[in-house]
């Protein structure tokens, strides 16, 4: 007795070819993505007991020196982890580049603190990063900022002994077009990915 065919309709064929190339698609992006990953940086701090991954061609940019005896002589420091090496030094321009995450450590928890009593800061989730827990904010992502254009904000709040840490990474599309907003998203993803890869001795 011959084998009865299972014949799909011209729809269904239509649905199963879809199906399995986007399961293609999104394997290739993901395969493309790790070894990506591989490809990254690693800066490690062993003065104040971090490190983090970042892209190879990004840079690290400060005028000051993040250590230790820097923050208790004079203050908080900062530093950024941007797609370009020279920045814009504007208080007027707080966006520096599409790709930008700005780090700052001081000493006591008034930046924490401070950031817990505004309404955006409010539902804060507990993250472990290496041997310390942290706290993140992935609040912010809305388009009535800045004329309009989209915006993506994550931050991290860790405290390490005596020093606590504000990490951020701020996207602002371009312009309000739907390809500059595509750009924006995938930036955000790359800060978010860096400030995922942060770990605190």
């Amino acid at each position: 007795m011959a084998k009865k065919r299972f014949n799909l309709p011209k729809w269904g064929r239509i649905v199963l070819w879809v199906l399995g190339t986007s399961v293609v698609l999104i394997v290739v992006v993901f395969v493309i993505w790790k070894i990506w990953l591989s490809t990254w940086k690693t800066y490690e701090n062993k003065d104040l007991g971090f490190s983090f991954k970042y892209p190879s061609t990004w840079h690290i940019v400060t005028d000051l020196p993040v250590s230790r005896q820097q923050i208790e002589k004079y203050g908080p420091v900062g530093f950024y982890v941007d797609s370009k090496e020279k920045l814009p030094n504007s208080p007027m321009d707080p966006i520096r580049s599409p790709g930008d995450v700005q780090v700052d450590i001081g000493e006591g928890k008034s930046i924490i603190e401070a950031h817990k009593l505004q309404k955006d800061f409010s539902k804060l989730k507990t993250v472990e990063f290496g041997n310390k827990s942290g706290l993140v904010d992935s609040g912010i992502s809305r388009t009535s900022y800045s004329g309009g254009l989209f915006v993506f904000s994550t931050s991290i709040y860790v405290e390490s002994g005596n020093l606590e840490y504000f990490i951020s990474s701020l996207t602002i599309s371009d312009t309000a077009s739907f390809f500059s907003k595509i750009q924006a998203k995938l930036y955000n993803l790359v800060g978010v990915t860096i400030l995922g890869s942060f770990i605190f001795n």
